[in-house]
């Protein structure tokens, strides 16, 4: 697999290498990527501007090692396997246009959580795939979700777009200074799994490439956005997020993408815990799949500070009127006070009492507040998923 092809022999040409030739400016991929055979190959420089949601995942020294995209005004969906040991929580630059040209206009943000899918298989890549919460809103315009159904109605062929800093040819030894982006071909599931071997594609990837080779991604693209573009970056729509694959754009060897539509449900239900809607319009999302047997829980990362920093619905939005008593008629104490029923300021949430609420990988404990937004507890925050209805964090149904 390309994440996993024989390392040692590269690390070591490129430590000989890097002892003769020296380099002001750019960044050794060594410092990238986690995988650092996922890169883009045969792409262009990306016009200033056009996919302001791309975001760079750094280390504590700055340097990228992943791309992520930006799906709600404080989250991000990238992949699993860039969030491991140190970098669980990354700095995030979004909107730049260069890996380390200084440059405006682009947002700084910090990972102030950070959730690895629950049955995520680093010896397979199955479920490859993670959500991070910033510690404070982009500014930047957000890339629509895909419908859940949107992979499955893709014809085969279509032209798709991959995104990145990474390198631009296999073996190179320095990340892009400019983005790049490149335009490859979804290949459907029946004519990808005649490509790999039995059983390598499984539930929740798909294959995106150039099967003549020359065109696809590579180091320091891990995680990073594969979209079916638009006119423009507000008709961009998310499709992939970066995964693995062979080599780098060889023949016959398509890269293969974490297929965020599947994922879709997972995601929505972590847009709704931290109150964060998605750019597509969406009825109040599903409850997450539950953990299947055996599976082994992902400890969630949180920063400092606030546990969830929610985004809150926008100003002058009010609750609707329910039945039962009239929120001028409640002590602030009922109206704060978690809802038993799972309805909030007059809205059926479903979700009764204090409780982690089937988000299997979560360690947050919240409820929904009888009085929803008329609530004005500052812990109290609106959710954007049943309006009018808000939650806190909480420790029991006493709280």
């Amino acid at each position: 697999m390309r994440r996993r092809s024989a390392r040692a022999g590269r690390v070591l040409a490129a430590l000989a290498l890097l002892l003769a030739v020296s380099a002001c400016c750019a960044q050794d991929p060594s410092t990238a990527d986690p995988y650092p055979e996922v890169r883009i190959v045969g792409g262009t420089a990306a016009p200033s501007g056009r996919y302001p949601y791309f975001a760079s995942l750094r280390d504590a020294s700055g340097n990228h090692f992943c791309g992520a995209a930006l799906v709600a005004p404080s989250v991000l969906v990238t992949a699993a396997h860039c969030l491991q040991g140190s970098r669980s929580l990354p700095q995030v630059h979004i909107g730049r246009g260069y890996l380390t040209t200084p440059e405006v206009g682009y947002d700084v943000r910090q990972a102030a959580r950070v959730v690895v899918h629950p049955s995520y298989d680093p010896s397979t890549s199955q479920n490859d795939v993670a959500v991070i919460l910033l510690d404070s809103p982009s500014t930047k315009a957000p890339i629509a979700l895909p419908s859940s159904g949107l992979t499955s109605g893709l014809a085969d062929g279509v032209s798709v777009t991959a995104i990145g800093f990474g390198t631009t040819s296999e073996g190179a030894l320095y990340l892009s200074e400019s983005m790049q982006h490149v335009t490859v071909s979804y290949i459907a599931p029946l004519r990808c799994n005649g490509i790999y071997s039995a059983g390598q594609l499984k539930a929740g990837m798909l294959c995106a490439g150039v099967l003549d080779g020359g065109k696809d991604t590579c180091q320091g693209d891990s995680g990073g956005p594969l979209i079916l573009p638009g006119a423009s970056a507000t008709g961009d729509v998310l499709v992939g997020a970066t995964s693995w694959g062979f080599g780098c754009a060889r023949a016959g060897l398509p890269g293969v993408y974490t297929d965020v539509a599947f994922f879709r449900s997972w995601i929505d239900s972590y847009l709704a815990l931290w109150g964060a809607a998605g750019t597509a319009a969406q009825s109040p999302p599903p409850p997450p799949p539950p953990l299947r047997s055996g599976s082994t829980p992902v400890v969630t990362l949180s920063g400092p500070g606030q546990i969830v920093a929610a985004v809150g619905l926008n100003a002058g939005t009010s609750a609707p009127s329910g039945g039962g008593a009239s929120s001028s008629t409640r002590s602030e104490d009922d109206l704060c006070s978690c809802s038993t029923s799972g309805e909030s300021g007059g809205v059926q949430t479903g979700r009764r009492g204090c409780a982690m609420h089937g988000f299997p990988a979560d360690t947050t404990r919240h409820c929904y507040v009888v009085g929803g937004t008329a609530c004005t507890d500052p812990d109290v925050q609106p959710s954007p998923s049943f309006p009018g209805a808000a939650w806190k964090p909480c420790r029991s149904n006493d709280d």
